[in-house]
């Protein structure tokens, strides 16, 4: 026959490594490579040279990760692992029930308080932010929780001071937070805030209730004049953040708001805590994010 004679002990040179571009680069074509790599590795060329060849593919893989923080294949092709990007600038909705009160031996039915929040993450795990709060208060307590203006009960209820006062008010925060995540797994994260608050009182209502009658007394008292604080209110935070799409964030954050002083026509000071639940909306992504 013709046919030509394959001698067997020809050798049969390896198929050429294609080279692995990083810069610029996407994590799946990287990670796709790494296989192709593999697969050449596996089956192609001497043990030590495929060490080495998976070590720099391994190098590689754990850049691509780095870099660009999405789901890639591992060099030995062990699995998927997620490391979500880190956003750089946010959007966080919030509304919560707010329990309000001057003195904590009385408490009412909730307020409501809602929020828009614009965070600025300054690395990983450390952000800034500010917005605005505008809530509704309700709150109770006893006559002497409540400082109005001098003579105010001499002229109004008869020089008696009510047993009980029933208050509400509506109100515009305006706070200023830092947070620090203290675990992050990837889609879900714990963390804490502290800041302080300025407070811009809109409108106050007050009910009087004497535990005996009182003719001729006034039975409340309103206004729709203004008041302020600033940066007067200690604001405390701790939270869990669920990621749920690579641009949307929903979560759940307990919240303290401590006064340092007297607020609004009684100068009284209004302690208040609630559980936001939050939808965060990630507007940039960090392209770099640190570690911390």
């Amino acid at each position: 026959s013709d046919a030509p004679q394959i001698d067997e002990q020809t050798t049969v040179a390896p198929a050429p490594i294609p080279p692995i571009a990083v810069g610029g680069a996407s994590a799946p074509i990287i990670a796709t490579q790494i296989e192709e790599i593999n697969d050449i590795v596996d089956t192609k060329i001497s043990p030590a040279i495929a060490d080495k060849t998976k070590q720099k593919a391994n190098m590689v893989d754990s850049v691509v990760r780095e870099k660009n923080d999405v789901k890639v294949k591992d060099a030995y092709g062990s699995g998927l692992t997620e490391h979500p990007a880190s956003p750089r600038l946010s959007l966080l909705l919030s509304i919560a029930p707010d329990f309000s009160t001057v003195a904590f031996d009385y408490y009412e039915d909730p307020g409501q308080a809602f929020g828009l929040m614009l965070h600025y993450h300054i690395k990983r795990s450390w952000s800034v932010s500010t917005g605005v709060v505008k809530s509704f208060k309700k709150y109770m307590g006893d006559g002497e929780d409540y400082t109005p203006p001098k003579g105010y009960w001499k002229t109004n209820t008869n020089g008696i001071i009510p047993e009980t006062i029933k208050g509400s008010c509506n109100v515009l925060e305006i706070p200023v937070m830092v947070q620090y995540t203290i675990a992050n797994t990837g889609k879900r994260k714990f963390l804490v805030g502290a800041g302080a608050s300025s407070y811009i009182m809109l409108n106050e209502s007050y009910r009087y209730n004497f535990d005996q009658p009182n003719p001729g007394a006034k039975e409340g008292w309103k206004s729709k004049k203004s008041s302020a604080m600033f940066l007067n209110v200690i604001n405390v935070t701790a939270g869990f953040e669920h990621r749920i799409s690579p641009g949307f964030v929903i979560g759940i954050e307990p919240y303290l708001k401590i006064p340092l002083e007297g607020i609004g026509w009684s100068d009284m000071k209004l302690y208040s805590a609630g559980a936001s639940v939050t939808v965060r909306y990630i507007i940039l992504n960090q392209k770099n994010p640190s570690a911390f």
